[in-house]
């Protein structure tokens, strides 16, 4: 990794860290388990940081990585690749 790489995963590290009270707060809304939520959301965020063009619209990812990582939790993949849609008791 030469040393743009990594002053580049330096910021975004940073970023990151930074929306973090950001995401939580929005997580808090959808699930009671907004701390996993938070998490895989950064996971997943971390994971995909090479798609990302700094933009100024961190905050929209996050929220948009946030809510289909959430959605994607209320479905359970059915037959023949056809979806139906599971309620969790957590879910508000």
């Amino acid at each position: 990794m030469g040393l743009r790489e990594r002053i580049w995963n330096m910021l975004t590290e940073k970023q990151l860290i930074e929306i973090m009270p950001y995401i939580k707060k929005y997580a808090k809304k959808l699930t009671r388990n907004y701390e996993d939520l938070t998490q895989e959301t950064l996971l997943r965020m971390w994971s995909n940081r090479a798609s990302y063009e700094d933009r100024g619209f961190l905050k929209s990812w996050a929220i948009t990585t946030m809510r289909n990582i959430h959605l994607s939790s209320l479905y359970e993949g059915g037959n023949g690749g056809g979806r139906k849609k599971i309620f969790k008791q957590d879910t508000i």
